[in-house]
């Protein structure tokens, strides 16, 4: 594996991980890597005082959100330089030399930024109407738990994590109308980056009309919205299978699937795996199969199953939501929280969403203090 000094030290005694293939590590933070650096910013507390490269104090008031598309790396961060408040774009970057080594000093969308924020000055200033911070990662940080200090019962902590974000999934479905699903499907197609793009394409389309049979007909309806109404769709740092243009198919999919929807899928289980994989499955791997059943589908069921009256379905929904298996790792998963799990439980749905809960909550606020899966933080 590549990437930080690794510890050899297992995190809780499991007799089926010393035949593994391989186990997960933790990684610390690299101050090489722009990502660690970003990171570091974001977990800023309110109040923080810096001071730039020219001399002027800087106080974090908010850090900011982390940009998934193009442009500076935070958006929508609120600071205040020598008492003036400014809110805006920050960019990051590991020396302060890459500002022009990325020739963002050539790119409209960085005209606009309130701070430069970096973990290497360079000899001479390269910003001079924009101030520069240095946020020097020291290492090691990160991750603290430790053999001695892990909580015994981790895999059952961690599914309570995930049983959380499956509460409020389903909680966000009251009283949601069938089109509402249907724009929040979309929207989750687009993760990543296309979020409200495909979110917007949906409610401009809105029910597709029954006189259109043929997914080919449909595509070529979006294709032709998304021209006429100038949708933007972002590629940068998307990967190229999740690309609008390669979306759209499975967009189709998804909208002509809801336009027929049956009400008995709500307690019929096994005529809705049965039709769902026949007219949306076979569009899209097995990821994006498990994660749109996991993350809109499964969880839309279990809200409407209980406001139906349909007793007991709801925990059926949660059974199944329960059994599904990721084909692969959540890249996030395996670089910023490695170490935890052997692989096949990291696969497990309840368990990477467990794990992807903890890290807003705690991970990404370096929460070390509160965290549940700690001995010592309890």
């Amino acid at each position: 594996m590549n990437g930080p000094q690794q510890t050899n030290k297992k995190l809780y005694n499991n007799s089926t991980l010393i035949q593994a293939n391989h186990l997960f590590y933790i990684n610390e933070p690299n101050p090489n890597k722009e990502s660690d650096l970003t990171q570091r910013w974001l977990s800023l507390k309110p109040g923080t005082l810096l001071m730039a490269r020219c001399g002027r104090t800087i106080s974090v008031m908010n850090p900011g959100q982390l940009n998934m598309t193009d442009g500076p790396d935070i958006s929508q961060a609120t600071i205040i330089i020598d008492g003036e408040i400014k809110t805006g774009k920050i960019e990051c970057h590991t020396k302060e030399g890459n500002w022009r080594k990325h020739r963002h000093n050539h790119d409209p969308a960085y005209d606009d930024i309130i701070l430069h924020v970096v973990n290497q000055f360079a000899a001479k200033p390269v910003l001079r109407q924009v101030p520069t911070v240095a946020l020097v990662i020291k290492q090691p940080m990160g991750c603290k738990l430790t053999t001695e200090n892990l909580v015994k019962d981790v895999l059952e902590t961690i599914a309570a994590l995930g049983q959380e974000s499956w509460d409020d999934m389903v909680r966000q479905y009251y009283n949601k109308l069938l089109l509402d699903f249907q724009h929040q499907a979309l929207r989750y197609l687009g993760k990543g980056g296309n979020e409200i793009a495909f979110k917007t394409l949906s409610e401009l389309i809105g029910f597709v009309d029954i006189s259109i049979t043929k997914r080919s007909e449909l595509i070529r309806i979006l294709s032709t919205l998304i021209k006429d109404e100038r949708i933007i769709f972002h590629r940068a740092g998307i990967r190229p299978a999740n690309h609008a243009s390669n979306r759209l198919d499975f967009a189709a999919r998804i909208m002509l699937f809801i336009r027929d929807w049956n009400v008995s899928y709500f307690w019929d289980i096994r005529k809705f795996e049965l039709i769902y994989h026949q007219r949306i499955a076979g569009g899209c791997g097995k990821a994006m199969t498990a994660e749109l059943l996991g993350n809109a589908f499964y969880p839309f069921l279990a809200s409407r199953s209980r406001q139906h009256g349909h007793h007991g379905k709801d925990r059926q929904w949660y059974k199944q939501w329960s059994a599904l298996q990721l084909p692969l790792i959540y890249g996030k998963i395996k670089r910023k929280f490695s170490g935890l799990l052997y692989p096949g439980d990291v696969k497990k749905f309840p368990i990477s969403q467990g794990i992807l809960r903890l890290q807003r909550s705690n991970c990404r606020y370096l929460h070390c203090e509160s965290c549940p899966l700690s001995s010592s933080g309890n």
